[in-house]
This record gives C-alpha cells, structure tokens and sequence, in this order.
C-alpha cells in the first residue's frame, strides 16, 4: 500500500564516503601498540606488509601533502587470484586501520562514470574502494571509466555534470582510490598513478598464523588509526616536508628513474614514517634501523609489482613492442616476412605497416586497444635510444607465397640497446 509523507530524508548509505567513527574511537595506548608491534609487518611478505601499512598510514597525510606542500598522491591496486588474500587484507587490516565499513565497497561492475565520480567527491581521506576488479567481466566502459578515474583522482582534476534544470554540477576528484581484483590493465599514465601489489597464496600460507592474530584485533587497528589522524593533524609543515625529502633522499639512492615513481613511493615511506611518530610518543622505542629495512622492503617490492622490475615505468611504444613480440610467440607474424634480425649488426627489422595490421586486428578481436596508432608509435619509436634506422631490408612481401624476397623499408633496432633498457623480447630478438 502506498503512503503519502510530507518530507524526505537522505538515507545513510546515500552519504557516500565517510568514517565517522574514528572521531568517537580512543587512539592506541602502550599496549595496543605493544601488541601490533608484534604482528604488523608479519602478516604477509616482508614488502607486501610494508607497502600495505605504510600506503594505509600514508592516507592520513594525503591531503596535507596535496594542500601544503602540493604534491599529489598515489591510489592502490591489489592483485591475486582467487584466495590470495587480497579482500581478506583489506577487510581485516586495511578497512579498521582507517575506521570505515567493509559495505562501503564499491563492485566493479557498479562502477560507472557517474557512480565513482559521486563517491570520489564525498570524501577526501577515506577511499573510494572497487572490489572484484576482474577486466575479463567488465565491459569495455567500466575499464575505459576504471583508467580515466585513477588518472583524474590523481590529478585532482574536476567532473562536471548536467542537472535536470539545465545547470552544470562540478565535482572534485578528492577521495583516494583503491582497486582490489585480479587483474588491472593499467596503461602507462596509469601505472605512473599507482602503487600496485600482488599478493600469491604461497605468502598468505606462510603468514597465516601472523594474519589471523592480526584479524582478531580489529580494535586494536581501529585504535592505532585514531593514534595516526592525531599525529597527522598535529604534526608541523616542516616536519612533514623534512619526511618528504628525506624519502626522496632514499630513492634517489634505487635505480627508480621517473619522478612519479620516486614521489609514489615517497608517500608510503611517509606513512611509515608517522607510524614511528606513534609509537615514539607512546613511549615505545621504533629504532630507525628497523625502520629503514622496512623501508627498503616497500622499495623493493614497489619495483618488483609496479614498475615490474625496471626503473621506469614502461613507455607506450615499449607496451607495443611487447604486443609485437607476443605476436611473434603466437606465430601470427613470422621471421623474414614482418620481421628480421640481423645478426651482423645486432639490430632487428620490423616492417612495422604489415605488422600493424595484423595487430590491429588481433587487439580488436580481445575488445581492447593499442597505445598507441600506426603513425604515433613510428613517430615516438624514433625518439627512443634504441631506434637505429629507417632503410630497406628484404623481406618477404605480404600475400606472395613463393617466399620470394624483395626490398621494404623497415624500422631497425638496436637490440643490444634494447637489452640495456631492461626490455625483454623473447621472441623478436631470437633466431
């Protein structure tokens, strides 16, 4: 039966992003934080743990980092198979460090252009978390609006939409984003946005006694977030900016090249930084020798997940040449016809028109996209330290089949240079 009111009211689970109760939570005394200290970089892999406590404890400063001193802040992306222990970490350590409810996730195939756009306003501490990010099962849009809201949320861009009356609404990118799934296809702007950690159930096995002591004390956690939003909102501008460059100061010391990618992890190391501050005014000792190793596991596994072992993160025409070379291992383009290494220089020839076709149509085939076109990526490839030439080698033309070879104009690399670079072609550059 339908019932006449005479007013409405805005429901809780409309508000969006928020977490109250840590303004209500007691923070940490000596023996919560006695008690973490025990299990909090124990609960998976020694860099898995210190890039997740020090990402979760990094939130807290994010928009001091962002208003004060103007640098901009990173999103995460959890990654595993099924059982890895990618929701259970979040839910369990993650969700109760920064005092918000498991049920303001968002499921990835919820997360349209609109929907995120509302969300990543509404907040900007607590963080607009997709869960079940799987890019088999999402349509092209969701993916294409996945992509656009890391590097918008990053760059604190605004959104703007149309309201019934014919006004414009804007809305600002504030809230951090974190992406729990197992797979991300991260372009190159979005992986230079993002810290990215794969978890494996080989690890979670390993730790599971750590973690589920750990899980118990969501309490504990709920506290020792109230301890971290003290500190960050009492701590001095200098102090914050000392953080930052002693950070820098450190990575400059890795092979991380890219400006981004020393600030994203910069931002981490930060939080852990404030984690110390913590305990340190609880009366407990956090040595800095401890520190610093904890530190250099988050370094390490930052290369090793997100940068995938480079120093930079990769260019557009590095991902397509990996595209070409996997076109290679599945036989679709063949030596001598598309492509041919020549062993006296060391280079290799791609006949790059002919190989673009069929590229093309294998990308479109997969509901995806290239980085880049035909015409862009010749015209950045010959910006790269690798490229060599543009000039004729013979090959064997498309459609003849008697294998007779005639002269094409190809691009020529030099693979020894593509070796140093740290890009591996394991098909391209073999005879």
């Amino acid at each position: 039966m339908l019932k006449r009111v005479n007013d409405v009211a805005l429901l809780e689970s409309y508000k969006g992003l928020e977490n109250p109760d840590i303004l209500e939570e007691k923070p940490a005394n000596k023996e919560d934080l006695k008690a973490l200290s025990l299990l909090l970089f124990k609960f998976n892999a020694p860099g898995v743990a210190a890039l997740f406590i020090g990402f979760m404890c990094a939130l807290f400063l994010k928009e001091r980092f962002w208003v004060e001193l103007g640098f901009k802040f990173p999103h995460l992306v959890i990654l595993g198979m099924s059982g890895s222990g990618k929701t259970e970490t979040m839910n369990s350590i993650g969700i109760p460090i920064i005092n918000m409810s498991i049920d303001q996730q968002l499921a990835a195939k919820q997360a349209t252009a609109f929907t995120t756009l509302k969300l990543v306003s509404s907040s900007n501490l607590t963080p607009l978390i997709i869960t079940e990010w799987k890019e088999e099962t999402l349509s092209m849009h969701i993916r294409q609006d996945g992509k656009n809201l890391v590097n918008n949320g990053y760059d604190r861009n605004r959104g703007v939409r149309g309201q019934i009356n014919q006004t414009v609404k804007s809305y600002q990118y504030t809230a951090p984003i974190i992406i729990i799934g197992e797979s991300f296809e991260a372009d190159r702007s979005a992986i230079e946005r993002i810290i990215r950690i794969y978890l494996n159930k080989e690890d979670s096995i390993e730790q599971s006694e750590s973690f589920l002591k750990l899980k118990s004390m969501n309490k504990t956690l709920k506290k020792l977030g109230k301890s971290i939003l003290l500190e960050a909102l009492s701590i001095e501008k200098e102090t914050l900016k000392k953080w930052h460059d002693k950070n820098i100061s450190l990575v400059e010391k890795t092979s991380i090249q890219t400006s981004r990618g020393k600030e994203n992890i910069c931002k981490v190391l930060c939080g852990l930084d404030i984690l110390q501050l913590v305990y340190n005014n609880a009366g407990l000792t956090f040595k800095d020798d401890k520190l610093t190793a904890i530190k250099h596991y988050a370094i390490e596994r930052y290369q090793d997940d997100t940068l995938e072992g480079n120093s930079n993160s990769k260019s557009a025409v590095v991902e397509v040449l990996e595209e070409i070379d996997q076109l290679a291992y599945r036989q679709s383009i063949v030596e001598e016809r598309h492509y041919k290494i020549l062993e006296r220089s060391n280079e290799l020839a791609l006949d790059v028109k002919s190989i673009y076709e069929i590229l093309e149509k294998e990308v479109a085939m997969r509901r995806n996209k290239l980085p880049l076109s035909q015409a862009e990526f010749t015209r950045l490839l010959k910006r790269e330290s690798f490229f060599g030439s543009y000039k004729t080698v013979s090959l064997i033309p498309p459609g003849v089949i008697d294998g007779t070879k005639k002269p094409r104009r190809t691009y020529v690399l030099n693979m020894c240079d593509i070796e140093e670079r740290g890009i591996i072609l394991n098909c391209l550059t073999k005879t």
